[in-house]
Parts: C-alpha cells; structure tokens; sequence
C-alpha cells in the first residue's frame, strides 16, 4: 500500500518528533494507514521502519 504523503499535515509533526530525537506514535482505528503513514516517512527520511503488531503478541514475548 503506497499512502501520499505530500499534502498530509501530519508529516510536519512527525518530522518535527524525529528532529528532536523522539519516536513518533500514531494512534488510531484499524485500516487507516497509519503504519503505512510511517512506513513512508521512514523511508522520505531514511530510516529504519520496524512494524511490530503488539495484538498478536503475548505480554511476556514484550516484557524485556
């Protein structure tokens, strides 16, 4: 899935969050794009992208 990211508001913010060293985090319902949102700002930047689906996970496979 390729998202447009040109005209989006919201890659200022995200760009702002990575300038200042922070780690961006969307939220939002399933199916809107979000992880292809920054899956295409990683890649403006170029940035590693990890997508990690906590709803599949178990608690002790996040703990650390």
């Amino acid at each position: 899935m390729t998202v447009q990211v040109a005209n989006n508001p919201y890659v200022n913010l995200v760009d702002i969050a990575i300038n200042a060293g922070e780690t961006p985090f969307l939220l939002g319902s399933p199916g809107i794009g979000k992880s292809a949102f920054m899956r295409e700002v990683a890649r403006m930047n170029n940035l590693l992208f990890i997508d990690v689906r906590l709803a599949g996970m178990d608690q002790t496979d996040i703990n650390a």
